[in-house]
């Protein structure tokens, strides 16, 4: 009984091959090429009549990644198209709302504004630059964060490096020395992450020269 099972088992999956089955309104994928380009158009919506007569970069998807280098491009005289299958721009930056309620789809708060915030403003023009609002208020800190633990008191995290090391050693006073290693390590992590992701400028080869150096 088992081999007339297994043989029937095998027969099944090398007729559904042979026959190659396909779910119901299955349609076969065309590509259409873009005049000019190799890239074929993914949507039914695509139309290339949309595009421009030149275009020197495509930016697939358009989240924050997309838009800021589409932007960077733009901004040296580059013409830049961005495609983005979904009808709002933005990725993970954009919002939605539902019964009275806004819901972020992915990123909700920044940190180290002094430092991102130069970023956004090599694409800003002059009176349009990005601020940052703060979370929290002046009454409890600037918390942007509470951790809740069981039925003890939360743990704020509040504004400020400073801040988040003096909350936690007068939490803890008696691991003031582990305390002070730990975000040592911490921005030690960070700033290696940050040479990594700059290495990604030069070419493969010189990536690790670069990261031992400026690590």
């Amino acid at each position: 009984k088992a081999c007339a099972l297994s043989g029937l088992l095998m027969a099944y999956v090398y007729i559904k091959r042979k026959m190659k089955f396909k779910p119901r309104g299955y349609r076969a994928f065309k590509p259409r090429a873009i005049k000019g380009r190799s890239l074929p158009a993914l949507r039914d919506a695509f139309q290339t009549k949309k595009l421009p007569t030149e275009i020197d970069y495509v930016v697939i998807g358009s989240g924050i990644a997309g838009l800021y280098t589409a932007a960077l491009l733009a901004r040296t005289g580059k013409r830049v198209i961005v495609l983005e299958q979904h009808y709002i721009a933005g990725g993970c930056m954009h919002c939605f709302d539902d019964q009275g309620f806004s819901f972020d789809t992915g990123i909700h708060y920044v940190g180290r504004v002094e430092k991102y915030g130069k970023l956004l403003d090599l694409l800003s023009l002059p009176g349009m630059e990005v601020h940052f609002a703060p979370l929290g208020n002046s009454e409890n800190g600037f918390t942007y964060d509470e951790i809740h633990i069981g039925d003890r008191p939360p743990h704020m995290i509040r504004k400020g490096a400073d801040t988040f090391l003096a909350d936690l050693i007068a939490k803890w006073p008696e691991e003031e020395l582990a305390i002070q290693k730990y975000v040592e390590v911490c921005k030690k992590a960070n700033k290696a992450a940050d040479t990594w992701f700059f290495s990604k400028l030069f070419p493969e080869w010189l990536q690790p020269l670069f990261n031992r150096l400026a690590g």
